[in-house]
């Protein structure tokens, strides 16, 4: 037998499960037939958000423990003396009030 003859019998034997695949019906279809109900999955809405909530958690973990630049602003803010303006400690007092519920503002 020659190597070409070997492989052409094997592409036939290939074709011939692939056509007896196709021709059988799946479970499914039976099923259907046979009037039973199929399986189904529900996905819960936690579920669901899982992917982006771990996207979100590893953004997170990527982000440095101290900001640096944040640091360097409050550095600029205390040698200029910004803190110590009367502007400055009546906006933050206003503010702690209006957190507390104190002093509400009027809109």
């Amino acid at each position: 037998m020659r190597i070409t003859d070997a492989i052409a019998q094997t592409g036939a034997l290939r074709e011939m499960q692939r056509s007896s695949d196709v021709s059988r019906p799946s479970k499914t279809q039976d099923s259907a037939k046979s009037g039973k109900t199929s399986d189904s999955v529900s996905i819960s809405k936690q579920a669901r958000q899982a992917p982006e909530a771990e996207k979100v958690s590893a953004h997170i973990k990527a982000l440095p423990d101290i900001r640096e630049d944040r640091i360097a602003d409050v550095k600029a803010k205390i040698q200029s003396g910004y803190y110590d303006t009367a502007e400055f400690q009546d906006k933050l007092a206003d503010k702690l009030l209006q957190e507390f519920g104190v002093n509400e503002k009027p809109s």
